[in-house]
């Protein structure tokens, strides 16, 4: 487990129940359908721990402010996926979608989780190190929980946590 730090992130953000894919002039737009309920959500409810963590293990790796921040807004995009895949496809939906938009580490949110590429750099370490340690409700368990929690949903014979298993040890063995 990460050593806990204070810092709290909060915001209301506006959600809508539906939405529909508008094009005009040849760009498409995402809108709230006209019988859509908005709510209000905060975005760092779940993202809390991982944005804690990644300033924690960028700190440990000497990162100056500016990386920090380039860490900050790496975690709170790291899972945009989720909202077009699944979990064995999100990673790299979400990193698609950022290199569309020309974001600088989309190949960190493309690659995390993954145990079969060659690409490396430093900032994917930190969000594997920090994803690894958080379970599926935002808590920061540490590794051996979070593959607990990976092998009671998928199973121990799984690819997903037979993979967790070797991303784990991986992280454990590097700086």
């Amino acid at each position: 487990m990460i050593r806990e730090e204070k810092i709290e992130f909060t915001t209301k953000w506006c959600k809508y129940s539906k939405y529909m894919i508008e094009k005009k002039d040849d760009k498409y737009y995402m809108l709230p359908d006209k019988n859509a309920k908005p709510s209000t959500y905060d975005p760092f409810e779940i993202k809390n721990q991982i944005l804690k963590d990644l300033l924690v293990i960028g700190k440990e790796y000497n990162l100056n402010d500016n990386e920090l921040q380039d860490l900050f807004v790496l975690g709170f995009n790291h899972d945009i996926g989720y909202e077009y895949g699944n979990n064995s496809n999100h990673a790299h939906i979400g990193g698609e979608i950022l290199k569309r938009n020309n974001y600088k580490y989309w190949k960190e949110i493309y690659y995390h989780g993954n145990i079969n590429t060659e690409y490396t750099s430093l900032f994917l370490t930190i969000l594997n190190k920090a994803d690894m340690q958080i379970d599926k409700y935002g808590n920061d368990v540490g590794y051996t929980k979070r593959l607990e929690d990976i092998k009671s949903r998928y199973g121990e014979n799984s690819t997903t946590y037979k993979n967790a298993k070797i991303l784990v040890t991986k992280l454990i063995n590097e700086r």
